[in-house]
């Protein structure tokens, strides 16, 4: 699943199936666009298309912190946007959410954040 990197496994995640299916998406689509809304930060994912303009990564996830120790893999800060000065600056989309999070405001972050992108990617 989304922590297994292309040369090793990580997270209990042997084969990133997720980035396999991407990749078979990006022979037929010009671009596709990657929602994980799992309490761990897609971090491999994001690492296998982070260059990648043709791919959006949306990762909605507990903030690492110190008192989280199950923060894995620790990554995904808000800042993480992709390279800069390339065309795939801004593919990489994270909201590290503080855990006790509602479920209005998951899905208020959710929406807003998917319709601001849609309408960018498009």
């Amino acid at each position: 699943m989304h922590h297994a990197h292309c040369a090793n496994a990580a997270g209990f995640c042997y084969v990133n199936d997720i980035v396999l299916a991407i990749v078979k998406l990006l022979e037929v689509y010009e671009r596709v666009l990657y929602v994980d809304i799992d309490y761990h930060h897609g971090d491999a994912v994001e690492e296998a298309f982070y260059s990648c303009p043709r791919v959006v990564t949306l990762s909605i996830h507990s903030a690492p912190s110190k008192s989280n120790a199950v923060s894995f893999p620790g990554t995904g800060a808000i800042y993480d946007i992709g390279p800069e000065g390339t065309p795939a600056k801004g593919h990489a989309v994270n909201l590290p959410m503080k855990p006790g999070l509602s479920d209005e405001m998951f899905l208020y972050a959710l929406r807003t954040t998917l319709k601001t992108l849609v309408q960018r990617f498009r």
